[in-house]
């Protein structure tokens, strides 16, 4: 079965593929927006009044952990898992503009995922947004994500991962 992220790919990929060959460039279209939002899984995994500033937080979808960061007025939200040994990135903290794991102090920009020391390390961000005071996310994103970048980690080994998560 064809996924509503998988949908919406092709459907973008067809009218951009139409606009090069017809104009000779892509231009942005709002159209192509509201297809791909109509055939969105949105899923909410916070409500955006109970985030602190800087702090991180803990979200399950599907098997992804993601981290959620609020940083002055924008939000990210990132792959949950450093890439140095797998410990749970909400379990880490903010210094500047970075997220910093907890165990090993491995650092990830909070508006892209990617490492200021080492730009080849990165926690891949997911798309997200406010909606009715909620935080959102595209389940269908995550699980392609999910089936190119299996899960290694066992969730019930994990410190306390045991305790209720969205």
């Amino acid at each position: 079965m064809i996924s509503s992220y998988e949908i919406a790919s092709i459907v973008d990929n067809l009218a951009l593929i139409n606009l090069d060959f017809v104009w000779g460039f892509t231009p942005l279209s709002a159209n192509n927006k509201r297809i791909r939002e109509s055939v969105m899984n949105k899923v909410t995994i916070a409500r955006y009044a109970e985030l602190e500033d800087r702090k991180p937080v803990h979200a399950l979808v599907g098997d992804v952990d993601l981290v959620i960061i609020c940083f002055d007025d924008q939000l990210s939200v990132l792959y949950g898992r450093c890439a140095h040994r797998g410990a749970l990135m909400s379990d880490g903290y903010v210094d500047g503009d970075n997220l910093i794991c907890g165990v090993h102090y491995w650092d990830y920009r909070l508006d892209s995922g990617v490492s200021e020391y080492n730009h080849s390390e990165s926690l891949h961000k997911f798309s997200s947004w406010i909606e009715d005071g909620n935080v959102l996310v595209d389940a269908d994103e995550i699980t392609q994500w999910s089936i190119r970048n299996p899960q290694p980690y066992s969730r019930a080994s994990y410190q306390e991962i045991g305790r209720a998560h969205v």
